[in-house]
C-alpha cells in the first residue's frame, strides 16, 4: 500500500473484498483516525468495502465514501 501505513485489523473475503478496521479508546471520534483507511480504500477501488473505527463514543458517524466510526458497543448489539 504505502510506506509506514498500518491499520490495526485488515479483514479480507476469499474472493479479494477488504474491510479495515482502527480501534480507538477515545469518546470523540477524529478525522485523522481515518488517514490510513482512505489510503487503503483509494488504492484498493471497488475492492475495498468498508473502513471502521471502533471507539468509546456512542453515536454512528460517517468520515467519508465507505468510512465510518462505529461505537465498540455496536459489536454486542444486533
Amino acid at each position: 500500500m504505502c510506506s509506514g501505513a498500518e491499520v490495526d485489523i485488515v479483514l479480507e473475503a476469499a474472493d479479494g473484498r477488504v474491510v479495515g478496521v482502527e480501534v480507538k479508546s477515545h469518546q470523540t471520534a477524529k478525522p485523522e483516525w481515518f488517514r490510513w483507511l482512505a489510503r487503503m480504500r483509494d488504492s484498493l477501488g471497488d475492492k475495498f468495502v468498508a473502513g471502521i473505527t471502533l471507539y468509546a463514543g456512542n453515536a454512528v458517524l460517517p468520515f467519508g465514501d465507505r468510512l465510518l466510526a462505529l461505537p465498540i458497543s455496536a459489536i454486542w448489539e444486533q
